[in-house]
């Protein structure tokens, strides 16, 4: 396995661990439960990161699982009118970014954006107010972040489909 990989699994763990909710995880089995930690810790991970850099310190809600609409952590700040919208892959480096989970995201932010909020879990229903808020603003600056454990080059697609979608 990826030594790097290994390294940012740990850092995770120790940053992160029991600190993330996974009730909704309760009785699957534990690889999975595993790899789903990963992904949400990533999530926040990168959260914590746009707050450092911006000086920022945003409301952020984790909303990955069932019916998450290809969206794993949502981060807003009502007085800089900012969301942030994150979606993770948290696994081995040698894979790819798949084509049809990065639509998902795109097509969920789509949503998202644009007040679709049924199209989400119940995980957003206590964010769902001020997202109605902010997204009724002029000039709310989205940001969307696409990060993967990938060492694999983003296909021509998929930067085909961002050019697309950012017009």
């Amino acid at each position: 396995m990826n030594r790097n990989y290994e390294n940012l699994k740990r850092i995770l763990v120790e940053k992160y661990g029991g600190q993330i909710d996974l009730s909704d995880l309760t009785g699957r089995p534990q690889p999975e439960i595993d790899q789903n930690f990963l992904t949400r810790s990533l999530a926040l991970l990168i959260s914590d990161s746009e707050n450092i850099k911006t000086g920022q310190q945003m409301s952020r809600k984790v909303v990955d699982g069932f019916k998450d609409n290809g969206i794993d952590l949502i981060a807003f700040d009502k007085s800089q009118k900012t969301i942030t919208i994150v979606q993770t892959k948290c696994s081995d480096p040698n894979g790819g970014v798949d084509y049809g989970e990065f639509l998902k995201f795109l097509e969920g932010s789509d949503d998202l954006m644009n007040l679709r909020l049924e199209k989400f879990n119940t995980k957003i229903d206590s964010i769902k107010d001020e997202l109605e808020e902010i997204l009724q603003e002029f000039g709310v600056a989205i940001q969307l972040i696409f990060a993967t454990t990938s060492n694999q080059p983003v296909s021509s697609e998929v930067r085909t489909r961002v050019q697309q979608f950012r017009q």
